[in-house]
Parts: C-alpha cells; sequence; structure tokens
C-alpha cells in the first residue's frame, strides 16, 4: 500500500510544477517565489491573513519573483490580489481557483479528494473496501494541475508538452519526488 501524501509531498509537487510551467518556454523570464505558511492557524481576522499574504508576497515580487506558490490559506487571497496588481503570477493548491483572478492565476494544483471519496465508494459498493489510508498519487490523477478558460493563455503548448513530460517521468520513476517528512 502506498503512503499517503504528505503537504510536503504536495508543495514538492507543486513547485516541481512551477518550474516545469515556467522554465520551459522562457527560462530567462521568470524568477519563481514559494510562499508557505504565511496565514496563521489563529489569525485575528479574515482581513488580516489576506493583508499579510499580500505583504509577503509583494516582498517575494520586489525580490524578483514573478511567480509565488500559494500555499497559505486565507493569505491566498491577498497573494492572488497582489500577484494581480504587480503583474505577476501566482499559483494556487488544494482546489481550481484560476476563476478567481482569470489571467493571474498561472494553475492550480490540484488535489482531487472527490476521486478518492468516488473510490473509496466504489470498493465499498463492490465489497472490496477495507480500512486504511490510501494514496493517490499522479498515475492515479489524485493530484494535477489544472488548465481550463482562465488560464490557458498563460500556458504555452511549449509549456503543457513539458508538463507532460515532467508527469510521465515522475509516473515512470525516472524522476523521484522526495517526502521529507
Amino acid at each position: 500500500m502506498t503512503p499517503p501524501l504528505s503537504r510536503r509531498s504536495v508543495l514538492a509537487l507543486g513547485a516541481a510544477g512551477l518550474t516545469t510551467l515556467a522554465a520551459p518556454a522562457r527560462a530567462q523570464d521568470f524568477a519563481p517565489g514559494l510562499l508557505y505558511a504565511v496565514g496563521q492557524k489563529f489569525d485575528k481576522s479574515f482581513n488580516e491573513g489576506a493583508f499579510t499574504g499580500a505583504e509577503v508576497a509583494k516582498a517575494q515580487f520586489q525580490r524578483g519573483a514573478d511567480v509565488v506558490f500559494a500555499g497559505a490559506g486565507v493569505s491566498n487571497f491577498g497573494i492572488f490580489a497582489a500577484a494581480k496588481d504587480g503583474g505577476r503570477l501566482a499559483i494556487e493548491v488544494d482546489s481550481n481557483q484560476n476563476h478567481l483572478y482569470p489571467g493571474t492565476i498561472l494553475t492550480s494544483i490540484l488535489k482531487r479528494v472527490d476521486l478518492a471519496v468516488e473510490r473509496a465508494f466504489a470498493e465499498g459498493r463492490s465489497g472490496a473496501w477495507t480500512p486504511g489510508p490510501r494514496a493517490l498519487g499522479l498515475a492515479e490523477r489524485g493530484v494535477d494541475c489544472a488548465l481550463d478558460d482562465h488560464n490557458r493563455a498563460l500556458v504555452t503548448a511549449a509549456m503543457r508538452d513539458r508538463l507532460e513530460e515532467a508527469r510521465a517521468a515522475i509516473i515512470e520513476g525516472r524522476i523521484r519526488v522526495a517526502d521529507a517528512v
């Protein structure tokens, strides 16, 4: 049985996706930045988290980042706004939020919980379900990148081709995604 993906694995996949999406088309034009754990578990208010995210994203942009990976809960709203205001890009994690800032969110790294639930119900119906952790990776499409009308113009054909090459290499084991946890 494959162990479940940790948050760090998903972020590693997102960082790999960021590099894959940004690097092949015009590597000299992009400077990636990674934002993680900007939001606090007990933010005083919704607005404070968004404000903090925007401030940290602006600092990353001032340091030269063109793309930030927003994995910081409520702070993401501020990160997206800062990216839009600065003419930069952001990558979301967990669900497809490309529609929130069309033309600003390069992609959303998806955790396909819907597929996990569907699989569990199918196993239950067939009598094959057993308790315990499950992991759905790239091969099972348990994690993925969102490409839709809100971000399609940002992702060139060369970038899509490179992403598919990287996806195949990870699935085949030619690229190993380390899990530090």
